[in-house]
């Protein structure tokens, strides 16, 4: 898979934005708030159905006009295909192939996109949905059924939840408790896979960029591993009726990364840290590729300013031995980009226009 051509309209701070991309490197570069991050942005959304810089997705339509819309031509099975999202008075509207889509997921099973960010080292720090959203990128891509699954356990979920707060009899609850158990044991198995195959290629890129370090992944299921899904919901019943939520579970599942024996955060700097994620993010990236023969496209914003110069060249050799569709953004034009690839495009981001400055 890969992207072939996108057109971007009235998007944030650019009116029209139309190019067609390397298959190999496609780097952005201009000044602060000249539009770069914005193109990885539209990208993203094209992939994801919504932004990572902000959850109102009316925030992105550009000021004095009623919507916004991303247009894509992609490699997909073979062919080439047109999909696109428009985004108009409060509505999303959504079509591949020449169909109109209700969800999102299939848009995200066609255009696999990685993002890496200065603010990724989030990964590390913050709460378990962050971490879970990482785990389950790589097993929605990696198990065909997860999505469906998914969808079975949080609408059962839902309607647990729901007879919690209001307070039902017992026996309704309960009621809820072997189709719950039963989506969520699966669940669990396929993300201890997946994590099993994350570690079996992970530590040598870690110690590549951190040195020679003993890094984990301790995974969580959301229940205590003394337990069974079903005993665990059983065990927890009372708790879950005064506070009117299911308290255990898959929704519950988190990740802990551990350097030393030690949680990351405790033992690795800001910096380390930054590190740390980008190369979980990579290796994601790359285990996608190995488990399903296709291309990820990598975005990756300005994090090599961050690197020194020995972790931008480790960086830049990882990505060179993989076959990601790349883009990138620098605030100037970098050498070490420049002789990445003879076949990249550059864009130059500048007075709300992206300027081709070289095509492939």
């Amino acid at each position: 898979m890969s992207l072939k051509k996108i057109q971007i309209n009235n998007f944030r701070l650019f009116d029209s934005v139309s190019f067609s991309p390397s298959q190999d490197l496609n780097i952005i570069y201009g000044d602060n708030a000249s539009g770069k991050t914005t193109l990885l942005e539209a990208i993203y959304f094209l992939s994801r159905g919504r932004s990572f810089r902000t959850k109102h997705s009316d925030r992105l339509v550009k000021i004095d006009t009623d919507y916004f819309q991303l247009v894509a031509k992609i490699k997909y099975q073979n062919r080439e295909i047109v999909t696109g999202i428009k985004r108009e008075q409060k509505k999303t509207q959504v079509r591949f192939d020449g169909n109109e889509l209700d969800k999102l997921s299939r848009l995200s099973s066609a255009i696999p996109v990685q993002l890496i960010q200065p603010d990724s080292h989030k990964l590390v720090e913050d709460g378990p949905s962050i971490r879970r959203q990482f785990l389950d990128w790589g097993v929605f891509h990696n198990e065909s059924s997860f999505k469906d699954l998914w969808s079975r356990y949080r609408h059962v979920l839902k309607q647990r939840n729901a007879a919690l707060r209001q307070q039902m009899a017992k026996s309704l609850i309960v009621a809820w408790d072997s189709e719950l158990a039963e989506t969520g044991n699966m669940i669990n198995v396929m993300r201890l896979n997946y994590v099993q195959q994350l570690m079996e290629i992970l530590p040598d890129y870690i110690q590549y960029q951190l040195g020679k370090i003993q890094f984990e992944i301790n995974y969580y299921k959301g229940w205590k591993n003394e337990f069974d899904f079903h005993e665990s919901l059983n065990a927890n019943l009372s708790q879950d009726m005064d506070r009117g939520f299911t308290t255990t579970g898959a929704h519950r599942a988190d990740l802990k990364f551990k350097v030393d024996g030690l949680l990351a955060q405790d033992k690795l700097s800001r910096g380390q840290q930054k590190i740390l994620v980008s190369t979980l993010l990579l290796v994601q990236a790359r285990l996608f590729q190995l488990t399903t023969g296709r291309k990820c496209i990598l975005l990756i914003d300005d994090v090599a300013a961050e690197l020194d110069e020995v972790r931008r060249d480790r960086l830049i050799d990882i990505l060179q031995k993989n076959s990601f569709q790349l883009f990138v953004t620098s605030i100037e034009q970098d050498d070490k980009w420049q002789k990445y690839s003879e076949d990249k495009l550059i864009i130059e981001c500048s007075n709300a226009q992206a300027n081709i400055l070289t095509c492939c």
